[in-house]
Parts: structure tokens; sequence; C-alpha cells
């Protein structure tokens, strides 16, 4: 089928152009604020990967045999990159220790850029054709493993998110998830290629074309999903690297550890007065290191206390106050028919429609529009 055909090339071909683009601007662009270096490495690398596909579906790489080997599939390189992208999202990262997860790369460019040097242009067809379906199954367990590993960083993030700040929004990387799960689904789309090829199923041929193409198309469809997302998303600072920018701390983390079980209702009822006093909850970018400057305890001693007295953590916590905030200007006679949700939302800390809806359904059991319509 010639218009499949030509449908494969031309994903492949605006995959790599697009990859590098978005790349490079994202690396243009990166900041401490919206640090999306790393990603634009990835998104780079994974256009430039692209290259030796589109060779081979026009025939180049078979008219040109010294091809074959040619280093650009960067498959050991480019998901440790992602990884350490998500990553630095949550935390500063240290080079010294975080280097580690670029060795398999190197080792991968290094070994293929002397494979293509050192093999004679008449061999390398047939020694790819012996080992490049292992190295393929290599990389795609190697790939599997850094996404699984993506995957953990975003579940620890949601729980520390929710112990730290008082707003979700942009902060959850709820955006990576489906990409993380395509690109697990690709890889088993891999294993099946690989299967047929190797048990040469030749029946199951003219399946392999539409495999490739909804591969190619999901390739396209992911680099313009990472590039808009990465150009949106903010560094996400956390409660542990907040406590090094605070210095109005009066307790340390071993008073916060050794604090009795006693002593939690006295600190909660401190707490509780100062929210009531300050309503510092309408505070949209509230953090627990502001609440714990404000009471003078150490962040992870006020954690605790909400955990054990509230029952829940640091962002439900505020958001409860929040909607009874929201509650009480909604039911107060004299702005009856004067207020708008985004209004409300805005006046109690929600930094979005959404949250407050979410919020309110949660501890309401329906929406803000429903308690404001009056009672029949």
């Amino acid at each position: 089928m010639p218009e499949l055909h030509n449908l494969l090339g031309l994903f492949g071909i605006f995959g790599l152009v697009h990859g590098v683009i978005f790349g490079v601007i994202l690396i243009y662009f990166s900041s401490k604020r919206k640090p999306s270096l790393l990603l634009g490495v990835f998104l780079a690398l994974f256009g430039v990967s692209l290259l030796f596909n589109i060779l081979d579906h026009y025939g180049i790489i078979q008219s040109h045999t010294e091809l074959y080997l040619l280093p650009i599939r960067f498959w050991f390189l480019a998901y440790p990159i992602l990884y350490l992208y998500i990553k630095g999202l949550m935390m500063q990262l240290s080079f010294k220790k975080e280097r580690k997860h670029l060795y398999p790369g190197a080792i991968e460019f290094i070994l293929l850029s002397f494979l293509f040097f050192y093999i004679p242009n008449e061999s390398k067809k047939e020694f790819y054709l012996s080992y490049g379906r292992s190295y393929i199954l290599a990389a795609n367990i190697f790939t599997a493993f850094y996404l699984i590993k993506i995957l953990a960083l975003i579940k620890g993030n949601i729980k520390r998110v929710n112990e730290y700040h008082s707003t979700l929004d942009d902060k959850l990387l709820a955006w990576v998830k489906p990409i993380i799960f395509a690109f697990l689904t690709i890889i088993l789309f891999d294993f099946v290629i690989l299967a047929i090829q190797s048990l040469d199923l030749k029946y199951l041929h003219d399946t392999l074309e539409t495999i490739y193409i909804i591969q190619s198309g999901l390739y396209t469809v992911f680099i313009y999903w990472l590039a808009f997302f990465g150009m949106k998303q903010h560094y996400i600072s956390t409660g542990k690297e907040m406590a090094s920018l605070t210095s109005a701390l009066q307790t340390s983390r071993a008073s916060a550890r050794d604090t009795n079980k006693e002593d939690y209702d006295t600190i909660f009822l401190q707490i509780t007065n100062y929210m009531d006093e300050s309503k510092c909850y309408t505070n949209d970018e509230l953090t627990i290191i502001d609440l714990a400057n404000a009471i003078g305890l150490h962040y992870r001693k006020i954690s605790q206390v909400i955990n054990d007295q509230a029952n829940c953590t640091f962002n439900n916590f505020i958001n409860q106050y929040r909607v009874d905030e929201a509650k009480r200007i909604m039911s107060d006679p004299e702005r009856i028919g004067k207020l708008t949700l985004e209004v409300v939302g805005q006046e109690v800390g929600f930094k979005s429609n959404s949250s407050l809806y979410t919020a309110f359904r949660k501890f309401e059991g329906k929406t803000p529009s429903n308690f404001m319509k009056p009672s029949k």
C-alpha cells in the first residue's frame, strides 16, 4: 500500500525535524524557574534517533551498507536524560551523583562508533543482522527500566507535594504519566515486531508496516506533547529544599522527631488558632514552610501533627479551610447573587476554578455551583 508507505516516511521526517527544533527551543529557553534543558536534549536525541528508520524506510541503508552501524540510536542515553529531567523538576541535581546514569549511553555511543569505523563496510550488514535484534531487545529492556523509574519518581512526587504545598496546580506532573505509559506500549509493539521477525511469520509481515506507522505517528504526538508541557512546566520546590532556604525555624530536626505525642494537642491548637487569626490559607502559594516559620516549629513537626491530629495531608488540611471559607462567603446574604466562582476561588486561595471544584466535591459532596443555588 503506497499510501501507508509514504505516510510512514512522512511521520519519520516530521518527528526528526520537530524533535530537533523543539529540543533546541527548550534548551535555549531553559531557566532556573523552568528547567527544560534536559528535556530539550532528550527531544533532540529522540528526533535524531529517528534518522536511522528514515534511511531504512527509503532504502538508503540497503544501498549504503556502511550506514547499518551508524551510531545515532541513543537509546541508552536518551531515556536516562528524560529520567534526570523529571528528577530535576523536583530537586537540584548533583552531576557527580547523577552522572552514573549517563555511562550506559556513553558506552553505547563509543562502542557503536568503534564498530562503525572498525568493521569493514561489506561486513556491517551481516554484523547488524546477526546482533541487531539482541541490541534492540536490550535497549527496550533498558528503556522500560528507566520509564518505570520515572513512574516511581512521579508517585513519590505526589506524596511530597501533598505534604508541602497547599496548591497542587502544575506540581503533580500528571502530564508525564500518559507519555510514559505510551512509551511502554510502544516497547510492547517492539517485542511483537521482534517476535514476528525472529519466527519469520511471513503472513504477518504486512502487519509490521501498520505497527511501524502507529509507532511513527505516536512518536510525533510524543514530541509535541513533551514540547508543549515542557515549555509550561515550572520547577517544583519540595519541603527538603525549602527547608534549606529558611533560617527562621527555631527547632532542629532532632526536636521535630523527639516531641512527645502529648504535645500534639497543644501544637495542633497553635496551628488552628493561627489559621483562624491569619487566614493564611487565602495565599494560593502557601507552603508548610510558611506555616512552620509563622508558628516557630520545624516543618516536619507541623506535618507530623497535622497527619496525626487531622488525619490528612497538609494540602487537604489547607483546602478544608478554603472550602469552609468559600461556603461562608457564598452564604453571605449581602453577597448572594453578586459572586462568581472565579472570585470566590481567588478570595479563599484556590488558583483555578478546577481546584475549587475538585476540593468542594471532595469535602462537601457537591459542586460549588450547587451549593450556591437557593434551596426551594
